[in-house]
């Protein structure tokens, strides 16, 4: 029991993301540009589709709603390890490829 509890809250709690992780979520392949709009080096995620967008992008989809697209920056926010996860899992090329 103790070993669950204390991966729960390793799960729920939350870091900057660890610069090995960073370099790997930029070098997936499409994530060179923004998913919605083609922008080059987007700084901000949708962890609901672990693709990476641009600013502008994640302002619109701030304005959606968390209902419809989590926001986060990779660089000013802090993410818990099942978003980085679905981010490391993720990527612009898959997201397009599958829709």
């Amino acid at each position: 029991i103790k070993n669950a509890s204390s991966r729960s809250s390793i799960s729920s709690s939350y870091h900057q993301i660890p610069p090995t992780c960073f370099e790997i979520i930029r070098s997936i392949p499409g994530n060179n540009t923004c998913i919605d709009c083609g922008a080059s080096n987007p700084d901000w995620a949708t962890v609901s589709y672990g693709a990476l967008i641009c600013m502008i992008c994640a302002g619109r989809h701030r304005s959606l709603g968390v209902n419809c697209s989590k926001v986060r920056s990779l660089t000013m926010d802090h993410w818990n390890v099942n978003q980085i996860l679905t981010m490391l899992e993720g990527g612009n090329k898959q997201l397009r490829d599958f829709f």
